[in-house]
């Protein structure tokens, strides 16, 4: 990664996979259009101490998850428990659901957000390896798409995520995990 933005060619310049991750879905009917579910989202988990690494929210608000590392999840889930417990009760908020096992896969280049297709080309390039992505996000800086996905299956997004944006032919077929 360079400071120096190259003239032509992809965006994309590196992607990074954290392991041992979970998403944590927290959804309701009830929840559409009410001011304040997702601070009070937030706060639980800081009371839980819970390090949230990305955010998905679709813009129906029915539903809000969150990735987190997967040692925090269940007390991530509790604290969503204590602070719902009213809104659970009524039927107001359907639960707090936990998939674990997965990994987040960012995908980050200068420009991005001005090449068409980027994103296109991100899910084109999983859905033909036969990976699903569980939850997407474009980070605010418009340097990073992060994608959550199976953690068996990172090292195999990463290969096709590099084959997709040629990649392997600047970075000698490097993939790099963190864990």
């Amino acid at each position: 990664i360079t400071v120096r933005a190259s003239s032509g060619g992809s965006p994309v310049r590196a992607l990074s996979a954290i392991q041992s991750q979970a998403i944590v879905t927290v959804s309701a009917n009830g929840m559409i259009g009410v001011p304040g579910i997702a601070p009070r989202t937030f706060r639980a988990l800081a009371r839980a101490g819970t390090s949230v690494s990305l955010i998905s929210q679709a813009s129906s608000e029915h539903s809000i998850c969150f990735a987190v590392p997967d040692h925090e999840a269940r007390a991530a889930r509790d604290h969503l428990l204590e602070a719902f417990a009213e809104e659970l009760e009524r039927g107001e908020i359907d639960g707090v659901e936990v998939e674990r096992g997965l990994a987040t896969l960012a995908v980050v280049g200068c420009g991005m957000v001005h090449t068409p297709g980027v994103a296109a080309r991100i899910c084109g390039a999983l859905a033909d390896a036969h990976i699903n992505i569980v939850a997407i996000a474009q980070g605010s800086s418009e340097l990073n798409v992060s994608v959550v996905i199976d953690g068996e299956r990172a090292d195999d997004a990463q290969r096709a995520i590099h084959a997709a944006f040629q990649l392997d032919k600047r970075s000698g077929g490097r993939v790099r995990r963190s864990e």
